[in-house]
């Protein structure tokens, strides 16, 4: 063993990409209606705001070991890392008798989770001063688990509160499930 190193880190940090105007409800003109005596020009609204908008969070935990062994002729780096995103700037679905042309709104709902390691193993193989020639092999794997841990609630029919589930035209985000999984009829 010629080579040993241990890492840990720690960091948070904030996403800004809130839309633009996203907090603003924004209204749009020649929604004509008839007023009794005629036609008269009215507005509508076409998306509603929200003024409680703020930026995700973004918390991320990382430990890794770097070993190299034989005068670093074979060199291993394992990392480990977990990623949590609290405050997910999500659009969610609105229901039509809310009265916006846009379907849905911005919100800072729900808790994401990344967790996962990734090993590399490099190796010189051959290394000939002589003619030049050099063999090495570089393999590696990562693997990463996305999963919802919260996307909060709403009330059913019955009035009960039930976790949310947000099915867009391919995609699904439920709890305990991947962020925007493919969703569709199995064929």
């Amino acid at each position: 063993v010629n080579d040993l190193k241990l890492r840990a880190s720690f960091g948070a940090n904030g996403n800004q990409e809130i839309g633009a105007y996203d907090r603003f409800s924004t209204y749009g003109s020649g929604y004509n209606y008839a007023d009794g005596t005629g036609i008269a020009g009215g507005i509508a609204p076409n998306r509603i705001g929200n003024a409680l908008l703020s930026w995700e969070t973004t918390y991320q935990y990382n430990a890794g070991v770097d070993l190299g062994l034989f005068k670093d002729r074979l060199t291993v780096n394992v990392d480990a890392y977990l990623k949590q995103t609290k405050n997910l700037l999500t659009n969610v679905p609105l229901t039509y008798n809310e009265g916006a042309l846009d379907p849905q709104t911005t919100q800072n709902i729900g808790t994401v989770q990344n967790k996962g390691f990734e090993i590399g193993i490099n190796s010189t193989n051959i290394q000939s001063e002589s003619n030049g020639f050099t063999w090495s092999s570089n393999l590696n794997f990562s693997l990463n688990r996305n999963k919802v841990i919260d996307i909060g609630t709403l009330r059913d029919d019955q009035g009960q509160e039930v976790d949310r589930t947000i099915i867009g035209t391919y995609t699904i985000t439920q709890k305990g499930a991947p962020l925007g999984a493919f969703y569709g009829y199995v064929v």
